[in-house]
């Protein structure tokens, strides 16, 4: 089971395969924009030796993954209609990295952080406040932070934005050990040397100055809290999987934690623990679960897996903090991995279930209201679409394009209970080797309890035929 981090919005060179926004081309690494009136923020991947890379918007609500140009064509999206509301404009950015994170913050200001994908040994910031007219390098403003000139020159990995706050960012350097962080939407930045590697930053949601950084690439994985937003921080855990965010409407904000024990005994494996205080106060600090491989919090639920004796996983399942409950699966075969793809408004379970490394079955559910009942779940639709590296097909193109687990279900925003999602031939399945060739897009409108393949338009916009059958 793989958790999705809810604690605002961290951008780190993936997307989700959502709807057509924006086609950036290579001539001069310049960026080519297609803006909707939407304000949904978007991330941009771009392979800057191809003619024509396509992005699309991206949501927090759904695990990232990209395709790149090489293995899949995309055209870009263009309009004869002269009614259509959207702009499309040329901006050359002159700049030679591979790989382009775009996020549009409000206020007409969109950051666009230029780094290199498989050898990140330079970045470069660039701003607009124009709305995408004119793009500004800021690698400088990094640089002079403070009034104090930075050395090394900075490499940014990522950044994390305010979940509350938009123009709240904390860009990050791994390399070097810094923070830089900003309030006016990059106007101006501080730079914060730190003892740790910022491998994640997670934003308090009811606070503006508190600030939460773990590391995950060290041996002792430590975790970090500053509440003058950046300028000092304190160390309060260690050996940290992952953090979790829990109901953010209440006041102050529980903080779940995964901590792996550094010596497990049987059944010691990690154990999740919940604090108000971001840790810094011990009294605070009390055990929820033990024994968890995964661990993962959406909306009302918490979800975590425990290992069995044969190398299997269980999936237990709590609603709004009640006691754990185990998952009945209707399963022949064994499970190497649960997946939460989804939890719809009215508290229905999507759940992914990977039985070996090219099968991946959906299956949907709901908690009990009954205490002495167990949550069961039911096939809703087999062969699923779903990666997750060094899991399943770790001998596809896949392994080369995505770094983050995703199953390729996606929530039509605005309609109860429909849902696309991509389904496997069965010639696939059975020779184990990806094709996207062999992928069918089929549809929902009663949460999952029947699928029909989605009919494609006939014609295009211009009236050019559209050549796609099952």
């Amino acid at each position: 089971m793989e958790r999705i981090n809810p604690s605002g919005r961290h951008f780190s060179g993936i997307l989700c395969l959502l709807v057509l926004y924006i086609v950036l081309s290579s001539c001069q690494g310049s960026l080519v924009r297609q803006i909707s009136p939407s304000r949904q923020p978007y991330q941009i991947v771009q392979n800057w030796d191809t003619d024509t890379v396509s992005s699309v918007a991206a949501s927090s609500d759904f695990p990232s993954h990209v395709l790149r140009k090489r293995d899949t064509t995309t055209t870009a999206a263009t309009s004869s209609d002269p009614s259509s509301k959207i702009k499309r404009s040329a901006v050359p950015l002159n700049d030679s990295h591979n790989q382009l994170l775009v996020f549009w913050a409000g206020e007409d200001v969109i950051l666009c952080l230029a780094k290199d994908v498989t050898s990140n040994a330079s970045s470069t910031l660039w701003i607009s406040r124009d709305y995408g007219g004119s793009f500004l390098n800021a690698t400088s403003l990094l640089v002079q932070s403070g009034g104090s000139v930075v050395q090394p020159l900075p490499v940014l990995e990522g950044f994390f934005n305010h979940p509350s706050h938009n123009g709240h960012f904390a860009f990050t350097d791994v390399q070097n050990k810094y923070i830089f962080t900003t309030k006016n939407y990059g106007a101006e930045f501080t730079a914060n040397k730190l003892e740790f590697v910022p491998d994640e930053v997670m934003f308090d949601p009811h606070s503006d100055l508190n600030i939460v950084a773990y590391e995950k690439s060290t041996k002792d994985k430590q975790m970090w809290v500053s509440i003058d937003y950046g300028k000092s921080w304190t160390k309060v855990q260690e050996h940290v999987k992952s953090l979790s965010w829990g109901d953010e409407s209440v006041m102050p904000a529980n903080l779940y934690l995964q901590r792996e024990e550094p010596s497990p005994g049987p059944g010691e494996r990690s154990i999740i623990l919940r604090s108000n205080s971001l840790f810094l106060d011990a009294k605070d600090t009390e055990v929820i679960i033990t024994g968890v491989e995964e661990f993962e919090i959406k909306d009302d639920f918490m979800f975590a897996t425990k290992q069995k004796e044969n190398g299997t996983y269980d999936l237990l399942i709590s609603y709004r903090q009640s006691e754990f409950k185990k998952a009945v699966f209707p399963l022949s075969q064994l499970t190497k991995h649960f997946f939460i793809a989804d939890v719809s408004t009215d508290g229905q379970i999507f759940v992914c279930v990977v039985q070996n490394e090219s099968i991946s079955n959906l299956f949907i559910g709901n908690f009990p209201t009954n205490a002495e009942e167990n949550p069961t779940f039911s096939l809703s639709l087999e062969r699923i679409l779903f990666f997750k590296p060094n899991v399943t097909w770790s001998e596809s193109w896949l392994n080369e394009v995505a770094s983050e687990t995703f199953v390729d279900l996606h929530h039509v925003e605005g309609l109860r209970g429909v849902y696309i999602a991509s389904q496997l031939k069965p010639s696939t399945v059975s020779s184990g080797k990806f094709n996207m060739n062999e992928v069918i897009s089929l549809i929902t409108y009663d949460q999952g309890g029947e699928w029909q393949v989605l009919s494609p338009p006939e014609f295009e916009h211009d009236g050019r035929p559209i050549y796609c059958q099952y």
